[in-house]
C-alpha cells in the first residue's frame, strides 16, 4: 500500500504505510528507505510550517540511517541518505551518495529518479539526464518522467533533442494498447 501511494505521488500517504511496514517488521530495510523518501518530499513539498518539516527530515534523516544500518549495501538506502545531504547543502555527500546508490541498484526507478532530481540540483545535469534516459527504458509509461527528462535537456540548452522528445513521448504514452 506503501509503495502504491508513492507512485501516485501521495508521500504524506506512503509514509503512513511505510511507518505501519516498519513497525510490523523493524528489520526491513528497503521500508526504512522508502518512509524516509516519503517524509523528506513531504517535508520539502508541502506547505507547512517550518518547525513541522524539521520534524519530518528528522524522521526522515532516523529512517535512512536505520536503513543503512540494516543493510549498508541498499541502493535506495544510499539514495534516500543522499537526498538528505541534498536538503542539507552537503553536495559532496549527496553526489557521493547518489553514485554508490546507481552503482548498487542501477535499475531501481527509485534510485534512478531521486538521484537524477538530485544530481540535477546540485548542477550535473549530464549525469542526470543519463540517469533519466535509463529510467525511461525502465518506465516508459510514467509521463512524469519524460516531462522531468525534457526539464533536464531544456536546462542543459539541448532545445531541440527536448521538443523531439517531447512530441515522441506524447504519441507514445497516447498509443492505445
Amino acid at each position: 500500500r506503501g509503495l502504491k501511494h508513492w507512485h501516485n505521488e501521495d508521500f504524506l500517504e506512503a509514509a503512513r504505510y511505510m511507518s505501519q511496514a516498519v513497525q510490523l517488521d523493524p528489520g526491513y530495510a528497503a521500508a526504512w528507505a522508502l518512509l524516509s523518501g516519503s517524509w523528506s518530499t513531504v517535508a520539502v513539498f508541502s506547505n507547512e510550517a517550518a518547525a513541522v518539516s524539521r520534524e519530518h527530515m528528522s524522521k526522515a534523516r532516523h529512517a535512512a540511517d536505520k536503513a543503512l544500518r540494516l543493510a549498508p549495501d541498499l541502493g535506495s538506502a544510499h539514495a534516500a541518505r543522499a537526498y538528505l545531504d541534498f536538503y542539507n547543502f552537503d553536495y559532496r555527500d549527496a553526489l557521493a551518495g547518489c553514485r554508490r546508490a546507481v552503482q548498487l541498484a542501477p535499475n531501481d526507478a527509485t534510485v534512478l529518479n531521486g538521484c537524477g532530481f538530485t544530481l540535477a540540483g546540485i548542477g550535473r545535469l549530464s549525469e542526470a539526464i543519463a540517469l533519466r534516459d535509463r529510467l525511461l527504458l525502465i518506465e516508459p509509461l510514467y509521463v512524469a518522467n519524460h516531462f522531468a527528462y525534457v526539464d533536464l535537456l531544456t536546462a542543459s540548452g539541448r532545445l531541440d533533442e527536448a521538443e523531439k522528445h517531447l512530441l515522441r513521448s506524447g504519441e507514445e504514452v497516447a498509443k492505445p494498447s
